[in-house]
Parts: C-alpha cells; structure tokens; sequence
C-alpha cells in the first residue's frame, strides 16, 4: 500500500481500465478514502471492481480505479500495489511521507535541480546540502549511463567471443586444408607435370577453402534467420522488443568469413603450389 500524490499516475505512466480514473487534488484535500488497484491485485480480488469497496486494516476504501498491466517501467513496477491518497495515510496511520517522486522540467540541468533540491530540504529539515548521506537522490541518468556501459561491455564479450570462434574455424579449415595437400600430392604433380601453373594450382586450393568456409557459414546464417523469424511472432514483452536481422552486420559478417577462408587457405595453397613435379609424383 502506498500513499501517494495526485501527480503520481502522470508521473509513472499509470494505465487505468475502462472507467478508472486516478484521485484527484480534491480527494487529497478532503482526506477522501478511495482506492486504485494494481492490475495483479484486482485480479486476487474476484468482488474487486471500480465502485465497489475494499477494507484495509479494517477501514473500507472506495475503488475508483483498477490498473491495466505495466511493463514500460521496469523500475517502479505498480501492478501488486494499491494507492491511497498520501493525505488520507497520514492521517489513518500517523506516517510521514519517505520518498518523493520529482518530475523535472526538460529545461532544468540535472545537476542544479538536484543542488536545488538538496539546498531546499536541507534548509527545512535542518542537516548540511553538501552531505551525501543525509539524502538518497536516485538519479536515473547515472543508472541509465550504467546500464549503457553494462550493454557496451556484454557486445564487446560477444564480438570477442565471435572473433575467438571464427579464429578457431579458419585454423580447422587450415588444418583441413594441409591435410588435403598431403592426401592429393600426387594429384598436384600431375597436373602440375600436364602444364598446370603454380598460380592455377594456388587458386584451386584457394576456392576450396572458401567454398568449405560457406558450407558452415550460409546454414548458420539461415538458422539465425529462421530463429529471428520464429521469435518475431512470439508474444515478448514491450522491454525485451522484437529481434530483427542486421543486413549490414550480416554483411561485414560475410566479409570477414570471406577473409577469413581465403587467409586459412593461402598458406596450404602456396605449398601445394610450390611442390617440385617431380618429387610430387613419387610420393
């Protein structure tokens, strides 16, 4: 239960059903004993509806709201709470308000509202503005600064997890391909014995390096489509959003795979290239 201000549903982006509405400066004034419910609340509570009464601590309370779901405000979550006007729970349980919710003008620097705000209840409740301590003030630019680093530091752990993932893939396709050179010396003689040039031969194990680099890249980018796809028609909640293919990260992607294949390749290729005719064709 919280005993809150008029200007709280504004301020919260609190949703009310179909003939709901939030008290209003009258209701504060008067000490009025109504209700809104959150929408999980409501739903524990079958006789629960807008005009109906609901008894806290024995005292009966007069709905005139119910909460459709919140999911935008992941922080302030109000789908379990019930709100009263905050005069009428001073006066009913002798309780002085704990936090204030403050809702600044777009124009106001963050940093002199919040010297304001420390200068004016430092002057009122009698302790020093410059002490931190004596005032918790949650500033959301600073979590959200967090949370931005927070996301900067999962990609860069994703993108180094992916690069150690393809390094590996190019030294298998590399081993693969020495092993190739070893299994088709004889092959690379004669070709090589039939006028086959090294730059030919260089280019053969070259294409076979990139063709066995796109045989692993193209099902897996197909399965991220499919699974981008799946997901987009799933019902997910508003702050998780709705995942899409990147094309141009798909396509940097692609480059660098291609890159990869041809730096695996190169170095097999040039050995089979380089091999003598001669000494080829007796091993």
């Amino acid at each position: 239960m919280q005993g809150v201000g008029n200007d709280y549903a504004q301020q919260n982006s609190i949703q009310l059903s179909a003939g709901s509405h939030f008290f209003q400066i009258q209701d504060s004034h008067k000490m009025r004993r109504v209700v809104v419910l959150g929408k999980n609340l409501a739903e524990q509570l079958p006789k629960a509806k807008v005009g109906g009464l609901l008894k806290i601590n024995g005292v009966p309370f007069h709905i005139i709201g119910i909460q459709i779901e919140q999911s935008s405000n992941v922080s302030f979550s109000s789908d379990n709470a019930l709100f009263i006007p905050q005069t009428t729970f001073n006066q009913l349980w002798q309780q002085q308000p704990d936090k204030l919710f403050i809702q600044p003008d777009g124009s106001v620097p963050r940093a002199a509202l919040i010297k304001s705000i420390r200068q004016l209840l430092g002057s009122r409740l009698h302790f020093d503005p410059k002490d931190e301590n004596t005032l918790f003030i949650p500033d959301p630019a600073n979590f959200g600064h967090f949370i931005l680093m927070l996301l900067r530091a999962i990609q860069l752990f994703l993108v180094f997890s992916g690069g150690m993932t393809l390094s590996v893939g190019a030294i298998g396709v590399a081993n693969i391909m020495f092993l190739a050179v070893a299994e088709r010396t004889r092959e690379i003689g004669l070709r090589m014995a039939l006028g086959a040039k090294g730059g030919q031969i260089l280019w053969q194990f070259q294409l076979e390096a990139l063709v066995l680099i796109m045989l692993g890249a193209i099902p897996g980018f197909l399965i991220s489509w499919g699974c981008i796809t799946l997901l987009a028609t799933l019902p997910l909640p508003d702050w998780l959003g709705t995942p899409t293919l990147n094309l141009e990260g798909a396509w940097i992607t692609l480059g660098i795979i291609t890159l990869l294949g041809l730096i695996a390749g190169f170095y097999p290729a040039r050995r089979a290239a380089g091999l003598d005719p001669v000494i080829a064709l007796t091993q």
